[in-house]
Order: C-alpha cells, then structure tokens, then sequence
C-alpha cells in the first residue's frame, strides 16, 4: 500500500508542476516587440554572403541579408526587395546592356545610415576581387564590366555590361 500512495504522491507533484510551467507569458505574444526564431538541423559553415557554400548557410543569409531582386515563389517573377522596381534594361549599340537601379530611401543599415549605390559598388568589388574565394559566385558576374553613379541621386546607379546575358537581370 505504501507504494501505491507513493505512486500518487509523485504522479500529482509531477502533474502539478507541468501545469504550473505551462503558464502563456503574454509579454512574449504581444505584437510590441515580434522575435521569430528558427532552427537548423546543423551549423552553417561560415555565414560569409559572398562566399558561402552550403545551403544551410545560403538559408540564413537569405534572412539576414537583403538583395535587390528576390523571386515570389507563388507568381515565379522577380520582384523588387532593396531596389524601387525592376531595372531599366537597355542593349547598347556597341554591344552589351546597361541596367539601371535605385534603391529604396527606407533601405537602411543597422546604425541607421542609409544604403547607398557606393555599398553596391562595393559588394561588387569584393565578388570580384581575384583574392576572394567564390569560384562558385563569380560567374553570375563576370558580364558587368563598370558602374556608374549619379551625383544627384546616391541611391541610383548603372551596370555597364560587356555582354547581353540572359541570367543578368537574377544576378544583378
């Protein structure tokens, strides 16, 4: 008989605890401060955005890093994300394109400094840069050959583009 109010004894106090752990916090639903969080079977192997391999990386970048086209998986186009609209794409009469950009004004880095057609330019550089281990990436970039800026807009730039390429569009 002992063993059976023992039993009890320890299946009420073990009931008894989980129902007093299962209290909602409700500072943790409210809409005031939304956290999402999500959870990968393994570690990345580096979080680098220009020189990642692996697809868990590629994974969580694509929530920490924004481009300036993205692809709607309902209607499979491309659709603006960092940039106003869609580039203007021109063929140049010597041969190759010109795509032109401007990026939203609320486009903002963590301190709050606006993203500039310059941060562009330099994202470009460093997929470029021989020294950079991305023979996986160059590639898709090899087609731009120069940027312009205008002086009286910063968030507006041109790829100057030796060849007509049918991915250029996706990659830029």
């Amino acid at each position: 008989m002992k063993l059976n109010v023992k039993s009890a004894f320890i299946a009420v106090s073990l009931t008894s605890l989980t129902l007093v752990s299962c209290k909602s916090d409700k500072k943790a639903i409210s809409n005031e401060n939304p956290e999402v969080t999500i959870h990968e079977l393994s570690d990345a192997d580096m979080l680098n955005p220009i020189n990642y391999t692996d697809a868990g990386a590629g994974y969580i970048l694509t929530n920490t890093h924004q481009p300036l086209l993205g692809i709607d998986f309902k209607t499979l186009e491309l659709v603006p994300i960092l940039a106003v609209a869609r580039p203007e794409i021109e063929k140049r009469p010597e041969g190759g394109m010109l795509i032109t950009y401007k990026i939203r004004p609320q486009a903002r880095w963590d301190d709050g400094t606006p993203i500039t057609a310059k941060d562009v330019e330099f994202t470009l550089k460093v997929i470029k840069n021989p020294k950079v281990d991305n023979q996986n990436r160059k590639p898709y970039y090899e087609f731009i050959e120069d940027i312009r800026f205008y002086e009286d807009d910063p968030l507006k730039f041109t790829f100057i583009c030796k060849d007509v390429y049918i991915l250029a569009e996706a990659s830029s």
